[in-house]
């Protein structure tokens, strides 16, 4: 028997690609993309975990997966677990688990040519079941250059590293580092209701008020249109005493914009104007 779901949403982070029931929301978010963990629940109790680590060059793969394994589920267990791999060429030495007797865990546990990680996939079963390898594995891979959490999607400017992140509800927001390039990307919902507590303006002058310590506007809000969308836009500049932090981006191009047909405000910024387009064009690719 395989649980049902309504639908599957999309999870993109730190390159980790997974489809999951949409009732499973991210309850932890911890790391980077050497090494770091995901832990999803639904209303009533953890569902999916899931670990990644980055090897050394010379790691001795079977023996890391076979190590995580016995550490994971004992050695006795491990001796149950049969050869699984996702879709396509990127997964090595992957190794299945699965609970004989729930409530308890499947275990998956590969190894990723593409980034050299070793990740772990954990379901928190309760009755028999073939979630993970039946829906989970079958959606796992790795190298994505997209992110997905919650409702808010968007493709960053290439090799982009997440700095921070900050999933209020109703606000998300992400920003990234690009080559010392910073951008953030910024959802908040409803936008309807956002719009009667301050004009659009004012949310992107709040945006970039956050900068102040080493940036100043040099221009009154403009009115924008970007791949359809409407809204303002407004360019930052570095403070004169900051000139010798050669690290900080001379200007940065700010913008929001209203996605009527999703009710979302959108404020996103980057360095040059010509970066915005491809950005703002790729948020909500991930429709739920």
């Amino acid at each position: 028997m395989t649980t049902a779901t309504s639908h599957l949403r999309p999870l993109r982070w730190q390159g980790l690609s997974l489809d999951l029931p949409g009732t499973w929301d991210p309850v932890k978010l911890e790391g980077d993309a050497s090494q770091g963990l995901i832990l999803l629940a639904d209303l009533t109790r953890p569902k999916l975990g899931v670990r990644w680590k980055t090897l050394k060059k010379n790691a001795d793969i079977e023996k890391s997966v076979e190590s995580l394994l016995n550490d994971e589920i004992g050695r006795l267990a491990a001796r149950e677990a049969i050869d699984a791999a996702p879709p396509g060429q990127n997964w090595q030495a992957g190794t299945l688990y699965i609970e004989p007797d729930p409530p308890g865990r499947d275990v998956w546990i590969g190894f990723s040519r593409a980034t050299r990680r070793l990740v772990q996939v954990i379901y928190h079963v309760q009755g028999r079941d073939r979630v993970l390898p039946d829906q989970v594995l079958p959606t796992l891979a790795d190298e994505s250059s997209d992110w997905a959490i919650f409702d808010l999607s968007c493709t960053p400017l290439p090799e982009s590293t997440l700095l921070k992140q900050r999933l209020n509800v109703g606000d998300l927001s992400l920003e990234f580092v690009a080559d010392r390039r910073p951008l953030v990307v910024r959802q908040i919902a409803v936008a309807s209701v956002a719009l009667t507590r301050q004009p659009i303006e004012r949310w992107l002058a709040a945006q970039q008020a956050m900068r102040k310590k080493y940036y100043r506007p040099i221009e009154q809000p403009r009115p924008v249109e970007i791949s359809g969308l409407i809204g303002v836009s407004r360019r930052i500049v570095r403070r004169r005493r900051h000139f010798l932090m050669r690290s900080l981006q001379k200007t940065l191009m700010g913008v929001a914009l209203l996605d009527e047909s999703r009710d979302k405000l959108l404020i996103v910024e980057a360095p040059e104007s010509q970066d915005l387009e491809p950005i703002v064009r790729s948020i909500g690719w991930a429709r739920v």
